[in-house]
């Protein structure tokens, strides 16, 4: 199997963690962008799991911890008491409490990471 894009795979531990919501709708449409996103690679639920299952050569930084690093990132960058910071400070709060993002929040998320990259 062929390696794919941590952000991909970020995005893939977002589906999934939200598909552990308690509102249906939300659960139901989170596996279904993930299968699609995992039938964009050319895969198969079950390459994809049974690829994950392997030793890893070397340890693979997880969701939260993509997540966490980004945020500090963006924290380091941003003058506190700004409103970009207020802002990034409520969505990290949001996160710690949920677990995830929403794929929206994810979106803003990279573009500042980005921006400060």
């Amino acid at each position: 199997m062929n390696t794919v894009d941590p952000r991909t795979l970020l995005r893939l531990c977002d589906y999934l963690n939200r598909a552990a919501s308690d509102h249906d709708g939300e659960a139901l449409t989170s596996i279904r962008f993930a299968s699609r996103l995992i039938k964009t690679l050319n895969l198969t639920w079950t390459q994809l799991i049974c690829h994950s299952l392997s030793p890893a050569p070397k340890r693979v930084k997880t969701y939260t911890d993509q997540i966490t690093e980004m945020f500090e990132a963006c924290f380091d960058a941003t003058p506190t008491g700004s409103y970009r910071h207020k802002f990034l400070e409520s969505m990290a709060n949001q996160f710690r409490k949920k677990g995830y993002l929403s794929a929206k929040q994810r979106v803003v998320l990279e573009r500042i990471y980005d921006e400060i990259h």
